[in-house]
Order: C-alpha cells, then sequence, then structure tokens
C-alpha cells in the first residue's frame, strides 16, 4: 500500500471497507445499499467528497459497528462502557429492522461482565 499515492490508499481502505460491510450483513440475511455504505465510511473516515450519497440511520449504524470493531479495536482495550455501547447499537439495529418499539433491555454497568 505504501507504494501507492495517498488518494489510490484512501480509495483502496474505502473499497475495502465497504465490501466488508456488505459481505458480513449479507451473511446476517441482510442487504444494504453499496452508494449508501461507501457514503457513510467515507464521511466516518473524513474522505469527503461533493457527490456522496446520503445514508439511513440503519447503515449509519452497521458501519458505526464495523468501524469500531475493526479500526479502534487495534487502538484501545474493550471497556465495559464501550461493550455496553456496542451492545445496545446493536439492539437499537435490531429494532429499527423487526419494527419492535422501545428497548427493553437495561444498560446499567455491573461488576459481572
Amino acid at each position: 500500500m505504501k507504494s501507492l499515492g495517498f488518494s489510490l490508499q484512501e480509495e483502496a481502505m474505502l473499497t475495502t471497507l465497504t465490501l466488508d460491510v456488505l459481505n458480513s450483513t449479507e451473511i446476517e440475511g441482510e442487504v444494504l445499499d453499496k452508494d449508501q455504505v461507501h457514503s457513510s465510511i467515507a464521511r466516518r473516515l473524513g474522505l469527503l467528497s461533493h457527490d456522496l450519497a446520503s445514508s439511513s440511520r440503519n447503515v449509519d449504524g452497521v458501519v458505526e459497528m464495523m468501524l469500531d470493531a475493526t479500526e479502534r479495536t487495534l487502538e484501545s482495550t474493550l471497556s465495559k462502557a464501550r461493550f455496553w455501547d456496542t451492545h445496545r447499537d446493536i439492539q437499537d439495529l435490531i429494532l429499527q429492522h423487526t419494527n419492535e418499539g422501545e428497548r427493553s433491555v437495561n444498560y446499567e454497568l455491573t461488576d459481572s461482565v
């Protein structure tokens, strides 16, 4: 990757992350819009462009979780707060997808984790 120019490196990383998100969600039976995923990742990585598509809250949530799982895991250890934040985000996505309404899980941190 170092031999590629800076913009080519960014594009390669963006393409790889986009495919990772699309393939991971497809395994779970959910098909996301490629342009929305691409745009959401680009925005989160600060790779802004004039031709970015808008993305749904669902796509943004999935992208945030994937980036947290892949990028931020290398930077820090898993704290209780981060664990419960991720758990809440997953629950929110499930509820959005199934339209079951309010969250019914209590997210108080305990020492049992």
